[in-house]
């Protein structure tokens, strides 16, 4: 069973519908393996009802680029499923005619060359089907016309995604020395550039918070489509959490054991205790013979949800074995514990790794299978200074629901004075222990690390086996060094570990009870530790867990005996509607980005009074941090440091202060717009983030024009108009649905996403030409007025109303500041002029000697959208506002490229 096998199954069953499989892999390096593993997952996955599963051996059945079998032996095989399947028709007067009902899924080994000929023939035989519904069949120019570009896009389009997967073009198979170059070049970056593109994509789609907190816990909480949001909305999701999200307690067993070479393992069924006791029966006996720690109230038949089974030295640390470590063992430790713990329960293997002799095994209950995903491993060397791994960590992590953990085992460096050694090996691992996106173990919801620490008791020999004949634990305690390092913070800084009760694992003579007799007799100590971590939330504990059992089994086979805990953790499930509801909960409340409010009052230069503007000020203090101050003529625009500020301001307009109506707007009325707009994009990233519809992935030398077509019989394109900017409306002839993508050289680079002119039913009618509108020349600089003139008296007045412009050429607005939207970035802060502290320290405001919408556009950047000001007549004293608006833009020039056309286009006009 293939948890993401799965996963996947279920998603394009639920997404696109019925679906037939194509496999095109071969019978060379490998790929029968592959491809008999694959058809056994689709016949074993409950979601194969309904799937055609089709076995293609494309190499095999098309050598040399000969696609005849596509059509002679593919296509028979899945045509009916075409049929059923069908495809979207529409029109404007009938809507949906046609509804398409699912899709065909090719794969190979790399999905590039092979998948994507599979798929241009399917695409053409579909096309057939569209132009028919057109009622173009019949004219075969038209359709060979579609045919031939269809297969130059899906020609193009392979073209891209190769050079995105694999560095290189396509293969074609018609150069075997252009193929054999690309081949080796695909060589060169699958090996030494393709480990940085995952880092890359995740820096394009992160950005600033790639290796923050907020990216973790977004990966972690936040379902897929919110993962994107802006780092201001994260935190605030982030803040309301409990809102959305459910707990699960879940069961961990967690466990570790140094099998000394692993020379014993093939005893533990015999004369040996079984490693059932170790792996199943300890929290029982424990509660039964009152040994080891067990919480309480805990249950010990309650089934375990996952295990993680560490070992160390699980083969000789000799000299072969660092170098190139056998995995015989590890096969065969595997397989037994499979064996042992489906005894209580269906587990399956989420991953193991090994390092030499130390390594890790995790098996998860069949029932949390679909909701786990994000797996992977990393290992890091700490012998010989790094060198080799007879010392050293591994670690698997994995995220369950919406969860991150990660388990650790360790081996330390070994003797009784190295304490500053073993100190140094946790840090070392846990900072080179390294996961796809930069994640390390503390960057986890959970960390469980087991391991032989190493750790002694610096007690004397006597005193150690006097305190464990009396089951001292507490005075023997005293003399533990990791106990010691713990405190100090030189390692397990935040982790937990439950109560030693039981007796120090190391050092055993084998098959004996009896600690070291040997010429060396070594003190017994605590070697073999399980500790725990919750991350935390700032100050919030959010990760909450409990150790309900902690001990050791007495397998007597190594010199170690095994240690394992019980940890019970309470797992985060996001409740995904609830999680919508609380971001637009939050988006209703944020404010504008800006922070802005204008302020003004029903007389005139009322702001300017001292007491008028101390009072207004005061009460906006009271409402949140003030950034910005300034004026506009007789507004005051207040800029506070959140957008909740300001929409708690605008609550209070029509205030009255000492005898003057208070007007408070929102600079950005908008804004809620603008939020709506940042979100659709973050919750698709999969379609283009442009209006224009220009593709975004070309060829340096091509670009896409959408050109409209007139009745197919004409054939006057030999002086094809194009028009910038605009789509022209056809003035004659019958338009019919469709369209045609044409690639031009980079001789036509200069127009860009272009549609072209109507043309007329026959080869005698020329394209008529529409004259060019002359562009007026841009406006000069207007001079500053000597003063601001008086607002109106009306609150009515601040904003003007939509009047049709005049004829006449309306008067300039010398306080006009034109700028540039397309320069001015969304959510950019405002360039402090002046601060309320600046204000206050002068007393009575200065006169107005500045536009406070940008005195020069040069050093001042407003937010987006810029700051918007009633617009008032020139003439000083007027109260009425200017109801001019300034001319439409002129249409985009009309450009002739002629024979500046491709050859494609060319070959049609022709």
């Amino acid at each position: 069973m293939s948890p993401a096998f799965e996963r996947h199954l279920n998603m394009i069953r639920r997404e696109y519908g019925d679906q037939v499989v194509i496999n095109l892999l071969g019978n060379k390096e490998g790929e029968t393996t592959l491809s008999e593993i694959f058809r056994t997952l689709m016949a074993s996955s409950p979601y194969h009802s309904g799937m055609l599963y089709i076995h293609f051996d494309y190499h095999a059945n098309c050598r040399g680029g000969r696609t005849d079998a596509l059509i002679t032996d593919l296509k028979p095989r899945f045509e009916h499923k075409l049929n059923e399947f069908r495809y979207f028709h529409s029109t404007e007067k009938d809507g949906p005619l046609l509804q398409q009902t699912g899709t065909v899924r090719t794969n190979c080994l790399d999905c590039l060359d092979r998948t994507n000929a599979v798929q241009t023939f399917i695409g053409l035989t579909i096309l057939e089907e569209q132009l028919k519904s057109f009622g173009l069949h019949e004219k075969p120019q038209i359709v060979s016309r579609f045919q031939q570009l269809f297969a130059q896009l899906w020609t193009q389009n392979g073209d891209h995604v190769s050079r995105i997967y694999a560095g290189t073009g396509a293969l074609d198979g018609k150069s075997k020395l252009k193929d054999g170059a690309r081949s080796v070049s695909r060589t060169l970056q699958n090996n030494l550039f393709d480990t940085s593109k995952q880092e890359a994509m995740d820096i394009l789609l992160s950005g600033s918070l790639l290796n923050s907190d907020y990216a973790d816990r977004a990966r972690t909480v936040l379902p897929f489509n919110l993962r994107q949001v802006p780092a201001f909305l994260l935190g605030s999701l982030f803040a309301r959490m409990e809102e959305y999200t459910n707990t699960l307690p879940l069961t961990f067993w967690v466990g570790t054991w140094n099998v000394n070479g692993g020379k014993g393992m093939r005893t533990t069924g015999g004369t040996d205790r079984p490693i059932d006791d170790w792996l199943l029966d300890c929290a029982a006996q424990a509660k039964e013979n009152k040994t080891n720690f067990l919480l309480g109230s805990w249950d010990p038949n309650k089934p375990v949800d996952v295990f993680a089974v560490g070992f160390e030295e699980i083969v000789d640390l000799n000299a072969s074995n660092i170098m190139a470590a056998s995995t015989t063992n590890q096969r065969q430790w595997c397989t037994d514990i499979t064996a042992t713990i489906n005894k209580r329960g269906h587990y399956v293997l989420v991953n193991s790794v090994q390092l030499v002799g130390v390594c890790l095994f995790v098996f998860i209950h069949v029932k949390h299978v679909p909701y786990l995903r994000d797996v992977a491993t990393a290992m890091v060397k700490t012998g010989l200074g790094g060198a080799t791994g007879n010392k050293g960590g591994v670690a698997i992590r994995f995220q369950l629901y919406n969860s991150s953990l990660c388990f650790c085992c360790s081996h330390f460096a070994a003797g009784q004075s190295n304490v500053n050694e073993r100190n140094a090996d946790f840090q070392e691992i846990s900072r080179k222990l390294v996961f796809p996106a930069d994640l390390t173990p503390h960057g986890h919801d959970f960390v469980f690390w087991c391991g032989d620490f190493n750790y002694r008791i610096d007690m004397a020999n006597d005193y150690v086996r006097d305190f464990i004949k009396n089951a001292n634990w507490p005075s023997l305690m005293e003399g533990d060094q990791l106990l010691f390092s713990k405190k100090d913070g030189k390692t397990f800084e935040d982790y937990v570990e439950a109560p030693v009760l039981f007796a120090p694992t190391y050092k055993y003579d084998l098959f004996t009870d009896q600690y070291d007799t040997s010429e060396k007799c070594r003190t017994p100590a605590w070697t073999d530790r399980v500790l725990v971590k919750g991350r935390k939330f700032g100050e919030l504990e959010w990760n909450e867990f409990s150790i309900v059992y902690y001990g050791r089994s007495e397998i007597q086979s190594s010199d170690h005996r095994p240690v394992n805990a019980l940890i019970e953790a309470d797992i985060h499930v996001t409740d995904e509607r609830r999680c919508e509801a609380v971001l637009e909960d939050i988006l209703a409340t944020l404010g504008p980005s800006d922070g802005t409010v204008i302020i003004s009052a029903d007389e005139p230069n009322a702001l300017y009074e001292p007491e008028v503007y101390s009072s207004v000020m005061g009460a906006m203090a009271l409402l949140g941090e003030i950034l910005l101050i300034r004026y506009s003529g007789a507004h005051l625009c207040v800029t506070f440091s959140t957008g909740q500020s300001a929409l708690k301001a605008a609550q209070f307009d029509g205030t009255e202060i000492m005898g003057r109506v208070i007007r408070i707007e929102l600079c950005l009325t908008d804004w809620r717009d603008v939020l709506d707009k940042v979100i659709s994009l973050c919750r698709n990233t999969a379609v283009a983030l442009s209006d224009t519809g220009a593709p975004l992935l070309l060829d340096e030398n091509l670009i896409s024009m959408h050109i409209p077509l007139s009745d197919p019989s004409a054939s006057g394109l030999n002086d094809l108009e194009i028009l910038e900017g605009e789509e022209v409306k056809p003035t004659a002839g019958k338009e019919f649905a469709g369209s045609l993508a044409n690639m031009a050289l980079s001789e036509a680079a200069d127009v860009y996403a272009a549609g072209a002119h109507e043309w007329g039913l026959n080869e005698a009618t020329s394209p008529d030409i529409i004259p060019i509108q002359k562009v007026p020349p841009p406006r000069p600089p207007p001079s500053r007025p000597p003063a601001r003139p008086a607002p109106p008296k009306a609150r009515e007045a601040v904003t003007p109303p939509v009047v049709t412009p005049p004829v006449v050429t309306p008067p300039v607005d010398p306080w006009a500041v034109e700028s540039d939207p397309s320069t001015v970035s969304e959510f950019q802060p405002v360039e402090t002029v002046s601060t309320l502290h600046d204000i206050l320290a002068r007393g009575a405001p200065a006169p107005v000697n500045w536009d406070p919408w940008g005195s020069e556009p040069s050093t001042f950047s407003p937010s987006i959208p810029p700051l918007t000001k009633p617009s008032f007549d020139t003439t000083v004293g007027s109260s009425e506002a200017s109801t001019e608006s300034p001319p439409p833009p002129p249409p985009p020039p009309r450009r002739r490229v002629g024979q500046q056309l491709p050859d494609v286009l060319r070959s049609i006009a022709k």
